[in-house]
C-alpha cells in the first residue's frame, strides 16, 4: 500500500483481509470484511465485521484472558486457518491490556471485602478480542447499532449462535473479565470469603457485547458460548492485499430503530 492508499483509509471503512468459513456447510474460503477501528501511523487495527465463530471463553472456570481457551484457539487454529504466509507477514504484534484488574471487592456478612485476585496481566497477541475500553469507545464514536451490535455469519449460526428474532444481532465476546473495577460500576458476581472459608480467586463471568449492542458483564466463561469477532492490526505501509471501500451498510445500520 503506498502512501495515498493509505491516507484514504478513514475509520469505519471496511476492508477484506484473509478467509474464513462463512457458510452453513463451513466448506467456503470466504474473504473476512473487517471495520477499520482505529489508524495510527501505518497501524490499522481491524475488528471482524460479522461474528464468525460461537465458542466458550475457557472450558474452566476462574482464568484469564492470558490463560484463556478462546485467546489460544485465535492465535492457533483461527490465525493458521484465516491467514496465508505473506497476510501473515502484515499482521504486527499488539500489547493487550485492559483484560482486567486486580482488586476484587464484593459484600460478605453485611460488610464489604476486598481482596487481591489474580492479575490479568498485559499480552501479546497477533490476534486478539477487544477489551471493555475499546469495545466502549468503539460504540461511542462509531455508533452502537452500525459496529458493536453484532450479525452472525451463517457458518456461527450452524454451530448455535443465537440471533435476537426482531433485530439479527447477536452476542459477542471481549476480554475484559468482569470484576474489572472501570468507572467503579462492576462488582464481582461471588461473595468473598469470611476467615475460614475458602474463597473463589476471582471472577468467573467476562465482559461481552449483548444482542442489542449493549455491553454486558454475566457472561460466565464456561457455560456460556457466544460469538467470536477477532481483532488484528496489520502494517498498512507493507500492504499489498489490502482492498478497502466504504461500508454498503454502514448507512442503514446507524439509521435509528423504531
Amino acid at each position: 500500500m503506498d502512501a495515498k492508499m493509505l491516507m484514504n483509509i478513514n475509520v469505519g471503512d471496511v476492508v477484506e483481509f484473509g478467509t474464513y468459513p462463512q457458510t452453513a456447510d463451513g466448506d467456503d474460503k470466504t474473504p473476512i470484511e473487517w471495520y477499520v477501528i482505529s489508524v495510527d501511523g501505518d497501524n490499522i487495527m481491524l475488528l471482524s465485521k460479522y461474528i464468525l465463530d460461537f465458542r466458550c471463553f475457557h472450558e474452566k472456570q476462574y482464568t484469564t484472558w492470558a490463560e484463556c481457551d478462546l485467546r489460544k484457539w485465535l492465535a492457533s487454529e483461527f490465525y493458521n486457518a484465516a491467514f496465508s504466509e505473506k497476510e501473515k507477514a502484515m499482521i504486527t504484534l499488539n500489547t493487550c491490556t485492559g483484560n482486567g484488574s486486580e482488586i476484587t471487592r464484593s459484600r460478605f456478612g453485611g460488610k464489604e471485602v476486598e481482596k487481591v485476585a489474580e492479575a490479568s496481566k498485559d499480552t501479546e497477541d497477533y490476534v486478539f478480542l477487544l477489551s471493555y475500553g475499546e469495545a466502549y469507545m468503539l460504540s461511542k464514536e462509531l455508533g452502537r447499532r452500525s459496529h458493536a451490535a453484532g450479525i452472525g455469519t451463517e457458518y456461527a449460526k450452524s454451530k448455535g449462535l443465537f440471533s435476537h428474532e426482531e433485530n439479527g444481532f447477536s452476542s459477542w465476546w471481549l476480554r475484559t473479565r468482569s470484576d474489572d473495577l472501570y468507572r467503579g460500576q462492576f462488582q464481582t458476581m461471588y461473595m468473598a470469603a469470611s476467615e475460614g472459608e475458602t474463597s473463589f480467586p476471582y471472577s468467573d463471568e467476562t465482559v461481552y457485547v449483548d444482542n442489542v449492542g449493549v455491553i454486558a458483564v454475566n457472561g460466565h466463561m464456561n457455560n456460556y458460548k457466544y460469538g467470536v469477532r477477532p481483532a488484528i492490526v496489520i502494517n498498512g505501509g507493507i500492504s499489498d492485499v489490502l482492498c478497502s471501500g466504504p461500508s454498503p451498510l454502514t448507512q442503514n445500520l446507524n439509521e435509528p430503530s423504531n
